[in-house]
């Protein structure tokens, strides 16, 4: 435990060298958005970006893993066919487009069966800096107008060595019955618990539905 609380701690010290020396990639990997407001994010926040999203998860204590999946309603901010978003070591399945309002949908338990189906998208994952994580970029078919509301799910597991999460055997608990997981996003660790825009301009509502196996 004593070594994982290090390695937060170095981990954080880099994430401040990277802010301060601005080193997120080559100069075809920056853009406007970490030029000009938050140089820790790989996010392009000022042309689309979250309004509410919604996670479905599975906790599997056996394994260290949440399981499931994140939807994001968005908001087009400037014309784009592209969503970059932040990630840790997540595994990425597959990724699909949903009709918009999706995740409050699911937050409120519509009845509506349309958002639970959609069409998949292309996306890659790039480490740019490994400082910061890494770069997830969801391709959409056409490009989007500003004003357009939208929703992407995309279906993942988290990485066993998650730098946001520390798992605890029922042994180390002080009941001795149960396990137990903590979290711990600061400062830039939100995205190993999951894919999304992890910069503090981006002022957002979640939800959750949350299950385990006993």
């Amino acid at each position: 435990m004593f070594n994982k609380l290090i390695t937060y701690a170095s981990m954080g010290i880099g994430a401040v060298i990277a802010n301060y020396r601005g080193d997120i990639g080559e100069p075809s990997s920056i853009g406007t958005y970490q030029l000009n407001v938050d140089n820790s994010t790989y996010a392009n926040a000022d042309m689309i970006h979250t309004t509410h999203y919604h996670v479905d998860w599975k906790v599997d204590f056996n394994t260290e893993q949440l399981i499931g999946s994140i939807t994001h309603d968005l908001e087009v901010l400037t014309d784009t066919n592209i969503l970059v978003m932040d990630s840790w070591g997540n595994i990425i399945s597959s990724v699909e487009m949903l009709h918009p309002g999706s995740a409050k949908c699911m937050r409120d338990q519509c009845s509506n069966d349309i958002i639970y189906s959609g069409y998949p998208l292309t996306w890659s994952v790039d480490v740019v800096n490994p400082i910061i994580g890494d770069q997830l970029t969801i391709n959409f078919p056409d490009i989007h107008k500003a004003g357009e509301s939208l929703s992407v799910r995309i279906w993942y597991a988290t990485n066993q060595e998650s730098q946001a999460m520390s798992w605890l055997k029922p042994s180390q608990t002080s009941g001795g019955v149960l396990p137990y997981i903590y979290t711990q996003c600061e400062d830039i660790n939100c995205r190993s618990v999951a894919p999304l825009m992890d910069t503090p301009s981006n002022r957002i509502t979640y939800s959750a539905r949350v299950i385990h196996s006993n």
